[in-house]
């Protein structure tokens, strides 16, 4: 029995070790302490308490620094107390002490500075360009070319494009070179300017366009006005649509900053922020569904009126050519728009690129024939008119053909007009000649109605003389 709890307590002083002894421990994370990091050593002094209460020890943290062990500190385990005061001070590289977790750092994802730079500078660019086209419709608006081409639609498409170009400026704005606050109001800039600047711009050259194809598809050609103030209109519906729109979005569901989600296993997480609303996609797919049936309608009369050429309607064609540019451009930055949504630099380059190409392309479709016209010919002398249809224009052989028989028409209706002026006189001759018959029957009947007498011989030769009546003649001018 004797020997039994000989044994049982070396195994107890097996596993408690040396009240005495300690161990050596890192400060940090890692087991290799490196050069200058300082360490902790824990001395041990074990107490037993009966029952199943654990084991409760005091322990002395150290440190090694420069090959000297120095107490930093004492530890109270039976009244879990740690007390720095009883000891030296601690030594920590880089005088500050180690991160027991890795360090999560996000960063701001944010558009390229050089590449915004450039962008907007050809954005203002565009704009002063079309400031000077703003200019020359205004101080021409009364020359015959740019007065028939209706200046004040055109004023709105160059306000139009300014706006567009606008846009590029606030599409690449963020919270880096504004502020965390004022980024959801960037958003609602984006997008009112981004609308406002298509509405009026399209809007415009989609007026114009309805305007051809409507006097062209009537039947009386010539007696089918359509007024500016009618265009105007049009474009106004299509400028209410987007208000109603995007102020229902607004007060329904405001934009908010929403920071893409990170990852919290990593050091180095990039953010992106985003325009966000709860209800984003009815909303969005509320306005390309309007925007769309646009475009397609536009496309459909642009394709229509593709062959009328009229003076008065002398940029009927350009126009045309600007709403294909426009349809073609919005439904590739559309595309583009969904598939490059995680790679921000990408997205606003393609999308910057198509708004100012678009832009650009449909200014100088629209403007610059007017300039070169107004080069050509300064005094605006009129030139020849030419009837347009919406057919196609014939050839020179056709033409001749059609002039040819219209001149046979024409000699067929002056050969006919002779014969019926021959016949006209013919029966004038013959009424003429009834006059005169019936003129001479009046005449016997008066004779023989006279009788006289025989008292007033001389009276009655007098009057007999007298009696004498002169036929009645009609002259015709022939």
């Amino acid at each position: 029995m004797k020997v039994l709890r000989l044994g049982v307590l070396l195994l107890l002083l097996a596993l408690t070790g040396n009240p005495h002894s300690y161990a050596t421990l890192p400060i940090g994370s890692g087991s290799d302490p490196g050069p200058g990091c300082s360490q902790i050593d824990t001395r041990a002094s074990t107490k037993r308490t009966d029952g199943w209460n654990p084991r409760v020890s005091n322990s002395i943290p150290r440190e090694i620094a420069d090959d000297e062990e120095a107490k930093v500190g004492e530890y109270n385990g039976l009244f879990d107390r740690l007390d720095l005061d009883k000891g030296e001070a601690i030594f920590w590289a880089d005088g500050l002490p180690p991160r027991d977790r890795t360090k999560v750092e996000t960063i701001p994802s944010r558009v390229n500075l050089t590449i915004y730079s450039v962008l907007v500078t050809i954005s203002c660019l565009g704009i002063i360009m079309a400031c000077y086209f703003l200019g020359i419709n205004i101080k021409h608006r009364n020359q015959r070319f740019i007065k028939m081409s209706s200046p004040h639609l055109n004023n709105l498409i160059i306000l139009g494009c300014i706006l567009t170009y606008s846009s590029v400026i606030f599409l690449g704005l963020d919270s880096q070179l504004t502020s965390i606050d004022s980024f959801p109001y960037i958003c609602a800039a984006r997008t009112w300017i981004l609308m406002a600047g298509f509405t009026l711009a399209f809007g415009s050259m989609f007026s114009k366009t309805w305007r051809v194809h409507t006097i062209f598809t009537d039947i009386k050609l010539n007696k089918k006005v359509i007024k500016d103030y009618q265009l105007f209109m049009v474009v106004g519906i299509l400028l209410a649509i987007d208000i109603a729109i995007m102020t229902t979005w607004q007060i329904v569901d405001p934009f908010s900053r929403a920071p893409d989600p990170s990852d919290k296993d990593a050091e180095l997480v990039p953010v992106q922020e985003y325009c966000e609303s709860r209800h984003m996609t009815v909303f969005v797919c509320a306005i390309y569904g309007y925007k769309g049936l646009l475009l397609i309608f536009g496309c459909f009369l642009a394709w229509e009126t593709r062959n009328v050429s009229l003076p008065a309607l002398n940029d009927s064609k350009y126009v045309g050519m600007s709403v294909y540019n426009v349809v073609i451009m919005c439904i590739l930055g559309v595309a583009i728009s969904f598939v490059l949504t995680d790679q921000q630099d990408a997205a606003f380059l393609i999308i910057s690129v198509f708004i100012i190409f678009c832009t650009s392309v449909t200014l100088c479709l629209v403007f610059v024939p007017k300039l070169i016209e107004l080069r050509v010919n300064p005094s605006g002398a009129e030139q020849n008119r030419v009837r347009a249809t919406l057919k196609p224009p014939r050839s020179s052989r056709s033409d001749s053909f059609e002039d040819t028989l219209l001149q046979d028409n024409l000699k067929r209706a002056r050969n006919n007009n002779t014969q019926l002026k021959r016949q006209v006189d013919e029966r004038q001759n013959i009424i003429l000649n009834l006059m005169n018959n019936l003129l001479g029957d009046l005449r016997v009947l008066t004779y023989s109605d006279m009788k006289p007498e025989p008292e007033s011989s001389s009276m009655l030769s007098l009057n007999s003389q007298n009696a004498e009546m002169v036929p009645l003649t009609y002259e015709s001018s022939h």
